[in-house]
């Protein structure tokens, strides 16, 4: 890489500490030097080039935001790697918290309707879910539901909704984060409520 060669000359600590201080000329060194290291990290988990990049560019921002703490990092790989870890960590959590949700909007699936009993409790679940899914502004019920009910990606519901993906992704979460206080403060079933707050925050 041709950023290398001018790193040799910078000691790590300086460097750091002239990101903390607001050198956007220092990060852009950091930036440069780590880019590729993380990508790959991040991409032997999520084998997607998408997800890696929003992953490794939230990161990189994450750093920026709080550059102030960097005067009292020693290593600067090694704090790369736990805010990319973190940040890959939430988006796996995430992503299996959707594929929960969409089973829970599915009550009439085959495993569901294994027992009867099973089947009753998951129709007790979507009711108390659509309840909380007419309550979302419309822009974000449209989206929620598109997401949760038609099964599309972020980036087919941007396409569909003329929007930019990162709007879709805003939406969807404060929809998903507005149906957990519902569930959680206005539900009649507390077990049903419990084990969708679960759901929801990804848990189990």
């Amino acid at each position: 890489m041709e950023h290398s060669g001018t790193v040799h000359h910078i000691n790590e600590e300086d460097l750091l500490l002239a990101v903390s201080q607001g050198s956007y000329k220092m990060y852009s060194v950091l930036y440069n030097l780590y880019l590729d290291e993380v990508y790959r990290y991040i991409f032997l988990f999520t084998k997607s080039e998408e997800k890696t990049e929003d992953i490794v560019q939230n990161t990189f921002l994450k750093i920026w935001e709080k550059r102030s703490v960097l005067v009292n990092v020693r290593s600067f790989r090694s704090y790369v790697y736990k805010v990319s870890k973190n940040l890959l960590i939430d988006e796996l959590r995430r992503n299996q918290t959707e594929a929960k949700i969409l089973f829970l909007l599915k009550p009439d699936s085959e495993e569901s309707c294994e027992r009867s009993d099973s089947k009753i409790i998951y129709g007790q679940y979507y009711q108390i879910l659509q309840e909380a899914i007419e309550l979302l502004p419309e822009k974000r019920k449209q989206i929620v539901i598109m997401r949760l009910m038609d099964d599309m990606s972020l980036d087919e519901i941007a396409e569909h909704l003329s929007i930019s993906k990162s709007v879709v992704k805003k939406q969807f979460y404060a929809g998903i984060d507005l149906i957990r206080k519902y569930l959680k403060f206005n539900g009649e079933l507390p077990h049903a409520i419990s084990f969708i707050m679960l759901v929801l925050l990804g848990a189990g």
